[in-house]
């Protein structure tokens, strides 16, 4: 007589202990990183835990850091080293000060300096995605507006997409800050975004809405050149990018 084969599977005790483990709450993750995004989002430098840097825990202290060390005229070692202080000084501030919007953002827009590779768009794109509505200082600086960074930001991040050939997101990205915030941008700050979103055209297409749009800012701005000398000197790039978009034919 034969009988059925032997169970030679886990033993009910491993099949206890896996049904438990199913059953467990997740192991916890820290308070101060779930409410962190950047350092979720944002994988660490293999060479981080290697460079020492100071402690910065406000915005002027991190401008002040900034202007400390040179950032250019110096050998590319030397540079190096400059920007990956700065750099590994706001990955630990930011972790350690993200409630405080100023000090995240003048971080943000910096060290962009010490980032290598794709970093450098992404971490753009985190300032766009996660402070687009910030408003800076403009006590300190007579030409400034509140959402100048944010406008300057949204152009380099536009440039990583034209260089990448996604021409139309670009412009996307350049439209809603002009968009959403132009009362609070500069015009010297207008000027550059309105000649790299004419560049951005040029690569997308030009439709009747797009010349539309840039005749009544080139018109606008051209008019302020006269007693705006910042925006004075920016003209003639703005003034080559329309002029080269306004000899297309439209679609």
């Amino acid at each position: 007589m034969r009988h059925p084969p032997r169970y030679t599977g886990p033993g009910i005790a491993v099949l206890v202990a896996l049904l438990a483990a199913c059953d467990a709450d997740p192991p916890e993750v820290p308070e101060q990183l779930l409410a962190n995004p950047f350092q979720r989002q944002m994988e660490k430098p293999a060479w981080l835990d290697d460079v020492e840097a100071p402690r910065v825990t406000t915005a002027d202290e991190v401008s002040a850091l900034w202007r400390s060390k040179k950032r250019c005229c110096v050998s590319e070692r030397k540079l190096l080293a400059n920007n990956r202080e700065f750099y590994k000084a706001c990955y630990v501030a930011i972790g350690e000060h993200f409630d405080d919007e100023a000090l995240v953002v003048k971080c943000l827009w910096l060290m962009t300096a010490g980032a290598e590779g794709d970093q450098r768009r992404q971490i753009r794109q985190y300032l766009v995605d996660h402070h687009f509505g910030y408003r800076g200082r403009t006590d300190n600086c007579a030409n400034c507006a509140p959402a100048d960074t944010v406008a300057r930001v949204s152009r380099s991040l536009a440039h990583d997409r034209l260089g990448a050939g996604r021409a139309r997101e670009a412009s996307g990205i350049i439209e809603r800050v002009l968009d959403e915030r132009l009362e609070e941008i500069s015009p010297w700050v207008q000027v550059e975004l309105y000649e790299s979103l004419a560049r951005a055209y040029l690569e997308a297409g030009i439709t009747e809405a797009r010349a539309t749009r840039l005749q009544a800012a080139y018109e606008r701005l051209s008019a302020l050149a006269a007693s705006d000398e910042p925006v004075a000197r920016r003209m003639d790039r703005l003034e080559a990018a329309y002029r080269e978009a306004s000899e297309l034919p439209t679609r």
